[in-house]
């Protein structure tokens, strides 16, 4: 077996734009996992991909997924830079979303070129030892594939080298499902559904089901695999769990992986006996449908019955639930429909579970669409049927519900139907923005990350970003202020090059770029010291009130952009410290820390929520919102002759 070889005939940009959308990708808050990813990682998130992309001839970012679901791509995604204000750290990005069948036919070829390039990456450092562990039972149409670890995947690839766990065996019942104990009497589970099978020295993993669309592109849902191996510990409880007979990893490429979702289990009442008997349906709304992808949920709660086992009678109440999707699964053949499928038995004596299973029931096209018009008590057994894993004992009825909730992770309608509060159902959607006013805060600065397109000048020059009308001709113009501050910008405006200025106390200063490849450090002492003490001096004497400016530099091939955008006072301020902490030669993740903390010691408390910039994925810098209709001193030959 060998990696496949990545075709790099792809590209984004220099074409018709697509519609784009400027998001917040990821924070450097505690989200809900109580997780904080720190600025430096956030910056090094960027950093590595942006690099590979250059040395590989790859186009930047990833493609942008409704639901955390790979097989349902909606666009591509652009990570732009860390917008930082006194409450967080923002990465902002871009969104194309497709419009016309050729952006349609781009975004596919970006992602198929991604998904390549990040498993040859991947597999490429195993490649050997994995050919190693499945040489005797692999053949040529076997493939590489990673997710949790690099893996070889053939049809029994797993069941034939390892077959005490799956049918046929002693230790699995006729569904194929392995006990659970035995298992980790024999493994080791190192993330939830992977699990290292020590004495052949392999990885084994839960059925491919347990992923997003049925299908290999997605992770497993940890959330159910944990609140499963939870419930199976229970004294008293048997579980059991369906291995994916075709799958075989490499311990040492093994990796845990982070989805920022939030599926967080509610407080449910646990009174399951006053639960009418009938079926109820819950149908998603057309956002929740989108996201999702699930149309609808139908719950079967049975009348009790009794029941007669080893000379004990049991009042059982019988409990069936199936989810209704949208659109087919790309894990299955073509045209088939995998639903998932639960099925319980309550003991109303004992109060508790008394068995319960999870399974995918599988439709063709044809028995979909009568099985989708049909309630779950009259629409029989069309389906394809497979069993994941089951619990039997006495499972209590919280255990139950958590275990329910976790197998339809991303369906809404489960904790609505199970009695959720309001609170708990609005926690498992995104978090909705602030109802108060946003605003621009007081001091903020951007840190934009993208490919340097052009060489850097043999010296520090103003770039001539703006455009004015003059005689019927379009002259680029740079933006210097006035004061002080017109004085030390406009000596590193290019010679002969117009220069302007505001006729407002808010200046957007032009783009100022250091030589160099990397720069020197004295280049950038040189630029930020003088501006800074220009700042400050305006900002003191009143003719200066808010300052937009923005320093770029080349470094290994990376432009890096640094924009410092508020009260004026309190730009120089920040600016005067950056002088010592920020080092261009050196990657911005060894240096940004220091920077934000710098910024936080010096920006005002927050009294609204942070109105972040949309046009700053755009620009590549922050500027300072001014009137349309505003007028400018126009110089052509020194900052104190105005036109």
């Amino acid at each position: 077996m060998t990696v496949p070889q990545l075709r790099r005939n792809v590209a984004l940009h220099g074409r018709t734009p697509m519609k784009i959308h400027s998001a917040v990708f990821v924070t450097d808050g505690v989200n809900r996992h109580n997780i904080l990813l720190p600025l430096a990682v956030l910056t090094e998130s960027m950093e590595g991909p942006l690099r590979n992309a250059m040395e590989r001839g790859l186009p930047y970012g990833m493609p942008a997924n409704l639901g955390h679901d790979l097989c349902r791509g909606i666009g591509w995604s652009e990570p732009r830079g860390l917008y930082l204000a006194k409450d967080m750290a923002r990465q902002l990005g871009n969104i194309y979303l497709p419009e016309t069948p050729e952006d349609r036919q781009v975004i596919r070829n970006l992602r198929r070129v991604c998904m390549v390039d990040q498993q040859s990456r991947q597999i490429e450092p195993f490649l050997g030892p994995l050919n190693a562990l499945v040489a005797d039972h692999a053949s040529e149409a076997a493939r590489l594939w990673h997710m949790e670890a690099a893996a070889v995947v053939e049809a029994g690839l797993a069941s034939s080298m390892c077959p005490e766990y799956f049918s046929g065996s002693d230790h699995a019942d006729k569904d194929g499902l392995v006990n659970f104990d035995y298992l980790l009497s024999r493994t080791c589970q190192i993330h939830p559904g992977v699990f290292h099978e020590r004495d052949r020295g392999v990885l084994l993993f839960a059925h491919r089901y347990f992923r997003r669309s049925l299908s290999l592109r997605n992770s497993l849902n940890g959330y159910v695999l944990q609140s499963f191996t939870e419930a199976a510990e229970m004294d008293g409880v048997v579980g059991r769990l369906r291995l994916d007979p075709d799958m075989i990893g490499h311990p040492g490429s093994a990796q845990s992986t982070i989805e920022l979702e939030y599926w967080h289990g509610p407080k449910y009442d646990d009174d399951v006996v006053t639960i009418p008997s009938g079926v109820a349906e819950h149908k998603s709304d057309e956002s929740d449908r989108k996201f999702s992808g699930i149309d609808k949920t139908q719950f079967w709660w049975k009348d009790a019955k009794t029941r007669a086992e080893r000379g004990k009678s049991y009042e059982i109440r019988t409990f069936e639930i199936e989810e209704l999707i949208e659109d087919e699964s790309p894990g299955l053949a073509d045209g088939v429909y995998g639903c998932r499928y639960a099925h319980a038995e309550y003991d109303l004596a004992a109060r508790a579970v008394s068995h319960f299973d999870g399974a995918i029931r599988a439709y063709s096209a044809d028995a979909y669409l009568k099985r989708i018009e049909c309630r779950i008590d009259r629409a029989g057994k069309r389906s394809d049927y497979t069993k994941l894993f089951r619990l039997d004992g006495k499972l209590p009825v919280p255990a139950w519900k958590r275990v329910l909730t976790d197998w339809y992770r991303g369906n809404r309608l489960i904790p609505e139907y199970l009695g959720a509060c309001d609170l708990d159902l609005a926690a498992t959607r995104p978090p909705a923005q602030s109802t108060g006013e946003p605003a621009v805060p007081q001091l903020a600065a951007f840190l934009c990350l993208e490919k340097a397109i052009t060489h850097p000048p043999d010296k520090v020059t103003l770039g001539l970003d703006q455009s004015i009308r003059l005689d019927s001709k379009t002259v680029a113009v740079a933006e210097v202020g006035l004061g002080r501050l017109a004085d030390v910008v406009s000596q590193w405006s290019p010679l002969g090059a117009p220069m302007m200025a505001a006729c407002s106390p808010d200046a957007n200063i032009a783009r100022i770029v250091l030589s160099g490849d990397p720069p020197s450090e004295a280049d950038w002492v040189a630029v930020a010291q003088p501006l800074a003490a220009a700042i400050s001096q305006d900002a003191s004497d009143g003719s200066l009130a808010r300052v937009a400016l923005a320093i770029s530099w080349c470094a290994s091939g990376i432009r890096t952009t640094l924009s410092i955008e508020g009260e004026a006072l309190l730009v120089g301020r920040l600016l005067s410290s950056a002088v010592s902490l920020v080092q261009p030669s050196k990657p911005a993740s060894t240096w940004i820390e220091h920077f934000r903390d710098a910024l936080v010691e010096y920006a005002p408390d927050l009294a609204a929520p942070v109105q972040w910039p949309g046009d700053a994925t755009k620009h590549g810098r922050l500027t300072v919102a001014r009137k349309d209709d505003l007028t400018f001193h126009l110089m052509l030959d020194s900052p104190d002759s105005p036109e």
